[in-house]
């Protein structure tokens, strides 16, 4: 799904005023507008000149509503979005999100979003992209995603000693509750460290591939790994964030990184088997990856690098 997020101009008139006078779009903003107010709003009011307000188009450049984009404060930015109703439940928010939220990282702030007690939708976008609730402000919820220090995580090479990281997180019931389908914490007892770090780091020979993901803190917060499965002839990923740390957008930069280094590693296409009541599964369509296949276990996710 590509979307073009652009300035405004004159031949919006038709479209945008389809989008400002529709009660269902404008119920929770202002009253509909009339053909009168729109061009005001689009002409005379600035709106093709305004640095605060875009238009967005899809791939084939049918417009399809405007984003918000300003600063909320000096060190956030207050994202916004208003769809066309035939373009509901598209995914077009998700990714609209998902694009100012790269967009406010790549400035080193933080996103904030309002809206309205009402908007569940809006809400369910927010908590899915992991922004926080920060509580009730003039009759408005605030949700607050802080993904600076998530852009700053490195990868670290464990040592053998370091191991006891992944221990703890193998059985952490929290931290391995997306593994409930297949048996949920694995045990990693500290007489198989020798064996499992010879294969995965040592003698890897281009088939396997594991490191920590370690924050500004110089903390371990998760892992990153790939392995090639002979059996189906793909390269199959791994992210796990430990629990203590999730909701600080370190699952999406850690899948960020798996596939950078997948790709200098001469991996073409990166592969997920993900159990069906997973929530990862989100993180990897944000991603770039795509479902191949489901069955009533799985879904098959892949993603060319």
């Amino acid at each position: 799904m590509a979307l073009r997020i652009r300035r405004f101009e004159e031949s919006d008139l038709k479209s945008l005023h389809e989008l400002l006078s529709d009660e269902k779009v404008m119920r929770f903003i202002e009253p509909p507008f009339t053909i009168e107010q729109t061009r005001y709003f689009l002409g005379n009011a600035g709106l093709i000149e305004d640095p605060l307000i875009y238009a967005v188009e899809d791939e084939n450049g049918v417009f399809i509503g405007y984003v918000i984009y300003h600063d909320y404060d000096d060190n956030s930015k207050e994202i916004g979005w208003v769809i066309r109703p035939q373009f509901w439940g598209e995914g077009y928010a998700s990714k609209l999100t998902e694009q100012l939220v790269e967009k406010s990282c790549s400035e080193r702030k933080s996103c904030i979003i309002e809206c309205s007690p009402e908007q569940r939708a809006t809400k369910h976008i927010a908590e899915k992209h992991g922004f926080t609730y920060l509580g009730q402000y003039d009759g408005l919820d605030v949700f607050k995603l802080d993904h600076k220090e998530a852009k700053m995580l490195t990868l670290h090479e464990p040592t053998l000693e370091d191991l006891w990281f992944r221990q703890s997180m193998m059985a952490d019931p929290e931290t391995m509750s997306y593994n409930h389908a297949w048996g949920g914490t694995i045990p990693f007892p500290e007489d198989g460290w020798k064996d499992w770090y010879d294969c995965w780091i040592t003698n890897h020979e281009h088939h396997r591939y594991y490191r920590y993901l370690k924050n500004a803190a110089d903390q371990f917060v998760g892992e990153i790994a790939y392995h090639y499965d002979e059996k189906r002839s793909i390269y199959v990923a791994d992210v796990i964030i430990h629990a203590p740390y999730r909701g600080n957008g370190y699952g999406g930069r850690g899948l960020e990184l798996l596939c950078a280094a997948a790709k200098e590693n001469g991996v073409t296409v990166l592969y997920d088997d993900i159990a069906v009541d997973n929530p990862a599964v989100e993180l990897f369509l944000r991603h770039g990856f795509i479902e191949e296949y489901r069955t009533d276990e799985i879904i098959m996710l892949k993603k060319e690098l």
